[in-house]
């Protein structure tokens, strides 16, 4: 890990109830981020960051410093951080080969519902259109139970990751963790 936290608030995620709801996001100087790269065996690493993207000018040093380190990485990133500017490029280059997508919902509504607001109006196909031109892996990350969620939830999700590309998927049942004020309006 070489960032912690998310200043998002989607009421599904584990976060708010196990780290208190708190918003910052930090990370490791890069100095010191490159040096544990370095000293760290093998080839392939697995960045277990929420938001690897998280953060543009500590993403750009870090990128830049694993160029010509001959590492493959996988790691985590948000629909908006890949569509904006050209970090996600910076980390291809660096040999970013798999990412981790919270795609989370198709549906507008569940978006909007649990606080997913980051996600709202953008494109789904440009992120897999963007990550597939750049030779990068997709494991998309969706969630059932929502409100807006109906029968048809299931194959039009799975339905939808086929048709996009998406290399492996994560299908998740929303699950109220210890403390959480989640409210289903079916109730």
């Amino acid at each position: 890990m070489v960032t912690r936290g998310c200043p998002q608030h989607c009421d599904f995620c584990y976060k708010d109830a196990f780290f208190q709801g708190g918003r910052g996001f930090y990370t490791q100087r890069v100095d010191d981020a490159l040096a544990e790269i370095d000293r760290l065996p093998g080839r392939h690493l697995y960045f277990l960051d929420d938001r690897l993207l998280g953060d543009r000018r500590f993403g750009q040093s870090l990128f830049a410093g694993m160029r010509g380190m001959r590492r493959l990485f996988q790691g985590a990133a948000t629909v908006d951080s890949i569509l904006r500017g050209d970090l996600i490029e910076r980390a291809a280059e660096a040999g970013l080969r798999r990412i981790f997508v919270g795609f989370e919902t198709l549906n507008p509504g569940n978006l909007a519902s649990s606080n997913k607001r980051q996600n709202l109006g953008l494109d789904y196909k440009a992120v897999t259109d963007r990550l597939h031109s750049l030779g990068v892996m997709i494991n998309g990350s969706f969630v059932f139970g929502m409100d807006d969620d109906d029968q048809d939830v299931f194959s039009r999700t799975v339905d939808w990751a086929i048709g996009h590309g998406i290399t492996t998927a994560t299908f998740h049942i929303q699950t109220p963790y210890p403390g959480d004020s989640i409210v289903c309006a079916h109730a």
